[in-house]
């Protein structure tokens, strides 16, 4: 079965060429209630202001219960619609006979052709389904019309939430856009989750960050990871240059610099796609810290990987570095951090410990003396924590926050801004607080109402106080 993706040469150089919008990416995916065995050749053509992204990785791919397969797309006027054709030849039927004569329909076979035309969503990844449908077989529909389920010509218009849409009441169902349900940013690059359980990233990837397999430098458009799908949380390090998911039922896949063993594949090789862990069971939860990894498992145990200097890992057998999970000497715990080079955990009966480098306070037992074993703080009644860098936050469970360690930067929130606190100190900061992210150089949390608070460094105006 033959896929192509054919597009005029003028439109790949028309988003270089044309005024300068945010990338929007659309990802046509494309599906049908036709037997795969009977297609024979599927094309997909696209016309309008917009070009392929990597048309060759996302291309139609091999049909297999129902699903033909998906082609990303971004348009790049917001005036101009973008008009998407797949066309598909059943039983012996070649697309070229579809082209020159749709209506084309045979006793074992014919041609069916489906389309869609959409808008340009202004920062907004949005998925749009196209679906051949086998009563669509030999039906001639116009140029600016698709066959739906019922064997009818519609409208092929798309409604959609970007300006200036002409909705059809008779067109297919609106391209939803998609939302970001977890965002995790690491060393000049980020990451986002969307509702649809696919990973989308950007920024730098020097060490294959972005994960999607090309040999870029950078990209400032967000570009789907194409292997990762189902995925359910994704983790990165402010410090760090790798970033890793859990895709259900709770198995790991990592990506990016794997010089520590930090990937968990027992390599030290760089992945520039996502490359699955070894976590013997299911995993919850993920932490990230600069070149080392942590991974929850529904039991409690804590796995942890990659660079261990400090002995921060905490493992039965200490060594340096470590390039598959291994299980740690932590208690049963419900939640995890990693810093630099030190690592905390919340243990099942509320209490705090940490292992690992100590200079700056950051594992908060009074002192500044590097432990190679968990030690338990005095502190109880914790729900979650939080670690970057040489400085560490914790969540009570009735939402009281409490910060320590490096505040060289006033990221520990104390005022003071070379106050390093070496225990807990609860912050004069809102009640309620629901979550708290620790980054290089600032902090950020989350508070009730989902007002947003940070503080720390700001030169490059990281803040936006909400």
């Amino acid at each position: 079965m033959r896929r192509a993706l054919v597009l005029p040469l003028a439109l790949v150089f028309g988003v270089a060429a044309s005024r300068c919008l945010e990338p929007t990416e659309m990802n046509v995916v494309i599906d049908t209630d036709i037997d795969c065995a009977r297609l024979h050749e599927v094309d997909v053509v696209a016309s309008g202001p917009t070009a392929p992204v990597n048309p060759t990785a996302n291309a139609v791919g091999t049909c297999v219960d129902s699903k033909v397969g998906n082609i990303v797309l971004v348009p790049s006027d917001p005036n101009t619609p973008v008009l998407v054709q797949v066309i598909a030849g059943v039983g012996n039927v070649s697309t070229a006979t579809c082209l020159m004569d749709s209506a084309t329909k045979t006793a074992t076979g014919g041609c069916v052709v489906a389309r869609r035309a959409f808008r340009y969503l202004a920062h907004t990844p949005a998925r749009l389904p196209i679906t051949l449908y086998l009563k669509c077989v030999g039906v001639p529909c116009g140029a600016t019309e698709t066959c739906n389920q019922d064997g009818d010509c519609v409208s092929a218009q798309t409604g959609c939430a970007g300006a200036n849409c002409d909705v059809d009441a008779s067109t297919p169902k609106d391209a939803a856009p998609l939302t970001a349900v977890q965002v995790a940013a690491g060393s000049d690059f980020s990451c986002a989750l969307l509702s649809d359980g696919t990973v989308w990233c950007w920024g730098a990837d020097a060490n294959g960050q972005l994960g999607d397999g090309q040999p870029h430098s950078s990209r400032n458009n967000a570009a789907r990871i194409d292997s990762l799908s189902n995925v359910i949380a994704i983790a990165s390090s402010a410090e760090g240059a790798h970033a890793c998911a859990i895709v259900t039922p709770g198995d790991v896949w990592c990506w990016g610099r794997g010089s520590t063993g930090q990937l968990g594949n027992n390599s030290m090789l760089d992945a520039r796609q996502p490359v699955q862990v070894n976590t013997f069971g299911p995993v919850t939860a993920l932490a990230l810290g600069f070149d080392s990894t942590s991974a929850l498992l529904v039991d409690g145990a804590i796995l942890r990987w990659g660079a261990n200097e400090y002995l921060q890992l905490n493992l039965p057998v200490q060594m340096n570095p470590v390039p598959i999970p291994e299980v740690a000497r932590d208690p049963r715990a419900k939640a995890i951090a990693l810093g630099y080079y030190h690592s905390c955990s919340v243990t099942s009966a509320d209490t705090i410990g940490c292992t690992g480098n100590n200079e700056y306070g950051q594992l908060g037992d009074g002192s500044a003396m590097t432990k190679s074993t968990f030690t338990q703080l005095t502190t109880s009644n914790i729900k979650t924590i939080a670690a970057g860098g040489y400085t560490t936050c914790a969540i009570s469970n009735n939402g009281e926050l409490m910060c320590w360690g490096d505040n060289t930067t006033g990221k520990v929130g104390v005022g003071a801004m070379m106050m390093k606190p070496p225990a807990p100190l609860i912050l004069p900061s809102p009640m309620g607080v629901k979550a708290v992210s620790v980054g290089d150089s600032h902090t950020c949390a989350i508070a009730a109402g989902d007002a947003a608070y940070c503080w720390g460094n700001n030169k490059s105006a990281y803040q936006n106080l909400i």
